[in-house]
């Protein structure tokens, strides 16, 4: 799957590429989220499966394992969350790596279930597939 805003059920936030709402150093000032502010009651889970080094890396490799994983808020490319990531607002952050591109997906996981998913030291490429909770 490419693209999790089909799947997506419940609030989204948004708004519009505005430098105002960044910080110049890669993130947003008074952001509004998340969506889910209970992650007990609300949310959608999903498996996630590394596919590959989005970096290119040719040290490391996917694990072939699954990782679970609850997401708790959409933000799209227009939410500074995404956008004041990105150099053009202050921060480092690839393009490609904060949605900021049609058919995109960024996800944020801890590292100790990127570490499960894979022996790359950069950003993976993922497969993104429906779970239940």
């Amino acid at each position: 799957m490419s693209d999790l805003s089909p799947l997506w059920e419940g609030a989204v936030c948004g708004g519009a590429l505005d430098a105002s709402k960044c910080d110049g150093r890669g993130a947003c000032v008074n952001c509004i989220g998340p969506a889910c502010p209970d992650e007990e009651r609300c949310g959608s889970c999903f498996n996630v499966r590394c596919t590959g080094s989005l970096d290119g890396e040719t040290s490391g490799a996917c694990t072939g394992r699954t990782v679970k994983v609850k997401i708790v808020d959409a933000c799209p490319a227009t939410h500074p969350a995404n956008f004041c990531k990105v150099p053009e607002f202050g921060g480092n952050i690839r393009p490609i790596e904060a949605c900021e591109q049609p058919g995109v997906n960024a996800l944020d996981i801890a590292t100790t279930a990127r570490g499960a998913l894979s022996s790359f030291q950069g950003n993976l490429k993922i497969d993104i597939e429906p779970a239940g909770c």
